[in-house]
C-alpha cells in the first residue's frame, strides 16, 4: 500500500459490506476513521468495538448521500478536516427495473450516491491531500461498469462514470504524489443483493463458488493494489477472466448469453 503515515480515512457506506470490512482493516494499521452512512446505531457499535479493539479515534456521520442537503454537510466536515489521508468512496445502491418505468428521482437518487457524493468529496480532501504531497483516494464502482445490461442503466452507466473519473484524476495528481485508484468487484458476499425477491435470492444461491468473494478479500486486494501504477483494479482471477474476455466479439456475445440466464425474468444479481 501507498504510504499515507496513517492519517484520518474516510470510509462512505461503512456500516455494512466492502464499507465495514474497509474501516476494519484501516482500524487494525492504525488510522483514525470517519465513518459515513445512514444507520446510525450500526456505525456507533462498529465504532465503539474499533475504538476498544484498536485504539483508533472514529468520527461518526450519520448521512442520506442520496440527499445533497447531507452531502454538503459532510462535504463541508471534510474539508474542514486536518488531515485526510484516505479517502474511500464506497456508499452505493442498485435497482432493477426498466429506465423508462422507473422513476426519475430514483435516477437522481443514484446519481447523487455514485457521482455526486463521490465528486464533492474527493474535492474536499484533495486541496489538503496535494498540499501535503501525500493520500490516496480509492472509490467502489463495479464489474458492472464494463457490462451495460438493460434494467440497471443508471447502475452501469454511473459505475461506468466512476472508472472514467478515476482515470482522468490520477493522470491529473499522480505527480502530487496522491494515488487514484477504483474497485471493481464483481459478486460480493455483502447485503446489498438483500433486495432480490425467492427467486433472484435462489439463482445467487446457485452461482458457482468460484464467482464470489468475501468484502474482506475485497478490501485486501484493493489495498494491496494502491502500491501499483494502474487506476483501474478488478479484484479476483474469475472477474480478470470475465473482464478480458469481454474485450473481444465472441467474449461479448459468451457475456450477453451468460447475462440473459442469470438475469432471467427481471430478477437481478448486481455486481
Amino acid at each position: 500500500m501507498t504510504p499515507v503515515n496513517l492519517g484520518a480515512a474516510v470510509i462512505t457506506g461503512a456500516s455494512s459490506g466492502i464499507g465495514e470490512a474497509f474501516a476494519r482493516h484501516l482500524a487494525a494499521r492504525g488510522h483514525s476513521l470517519v465513518l459515513v452512512a445512514r444507520r446510525s446505531e450500526r456505525l456507533a457499535l462498529l465504532a465503539g468495538e474499533l475504538t476498544r479493539q484498536h485504539s483508533v479515534q472514529v468520527e461518526v456521520i450519520k448521512a442520506d448521500l442520496s440527499d445533497m442537503m447531507d452531502i454538503e454537510r459532510v462535504e463541508k466536515r471534510l474539508a474542514e478536516h486536518p488531515c485526510v489521508d484516505l479517502l474511500v468512496n464506497n456508499a452505493g445502491f442498485g435497482t432493477s427495473a426498466a429506465f423508462a418505468a422507473s422513476d426519475a428521482l430514483v435516477h437522481q437518487a443514484m446519481i447523487n450516491v455514485h457521482v455526486g457524493a463521490c465528486v464533492r468529496f474527493a474535492s474536499a480532501v484533495l486541496p489538503g491531500m496535494i498540499s501535503r504531497r501525500r493520500g490516496a483516494i480509492i472509490t467502489v464502482s463495479s464489474l458492472a461498469a464494463f457490462f451495460p445490461r438493460p434494467r440497471r442503466v443508471m447502475y452501469c452507466a454511473t459505475k461506468a462514470f466512476l472508472v472514467t473519473f478515476a482515470r482522468a484524476l490520477s493522470s491529473e495528481v499522480a505527480n502530487h504524489g496522491i494515488r487514484v485508484l477504483v474497485l471493481c468487484p464483481g459478486f460480493t458476499r455483502t447485503e446489498f443483493h438483500s433486495s432480490l425477491d425467492e427467486e433472484g435470492r435462489a439463482m445467487a444461491a446457485k452461482l458457482p463458488r468460484i464467482f464470489w468473494m468475501s468484502p474482506g478479500e475485497v478490501v485486501d486486494h484493493s489495498l494491496k493494489a494502491l502500491g501499483g501504477r494502474s487506476p483501474v483494479y478488478i479484484p479476483g482471477v474469475v472477474n480478470h477472466i470475465l473482464f478480458f474476455a469481454a474485450q473481444s466479439r465472441i467474449g461479448r456475445a459468451i457475456a450477453r448469453c451468460a447475462m440473459r440466464l442469470l438475469y432471467a425474468r427481471g430478477n437481478g444479481l448486481i455486481l
